[in-house]
């Protein structure tokens, strides 16, 4: 088994879901860290969800969680989140061009 350490970067520029990563096929992936950061004087909020499968149902993991103006906020905190192949992470956010998303993740192939 193969361990490659990845970052996912993404900087909203949609109201509409936006992939953060997507774990290849045949890979376990673990996010070790999402952070958040607002890069503006405007408040805003994001929602993180799984989708599991390429084309499954989404479940979401963090809700309408705001972030302050000039502020960065963990959403995984502590805790990790699996994904399985062909899982992905997808962001949300209800402004555009204010919130910059960094993902650190183990793959394992």
């Amino acid at each position: 088994m193969a361990n490659i350490y990845k970052n996912a970067l993404v900087a909203i520029d949609t109201t509409n879901q936006k992939t953060l990563y997507a774990a290849p096929l045949g890979t376990t992936s673990i996010i070790k860290y999402i952070n958040v950061a607002n890069t503006t004087a405007a408040a805003s909020t994001i929602t993180l969800t799984i989708r599991k499968g390429s084309n499954a149902a989404l479940f979401p993991v963090v809700l309408t969680v705001a972030v302050s103006p000039f502020a960065n906020l963990a959403l995984t905190g502590s805790n990790s989140i699996v994904l399985e192949s062909t899982d992905s992470i997808l962001v949300l956010a209800a402004h555009v061009d204010r919130l910059v998303v960094v993902a650190s993740i183990l793959e394992i192939t």
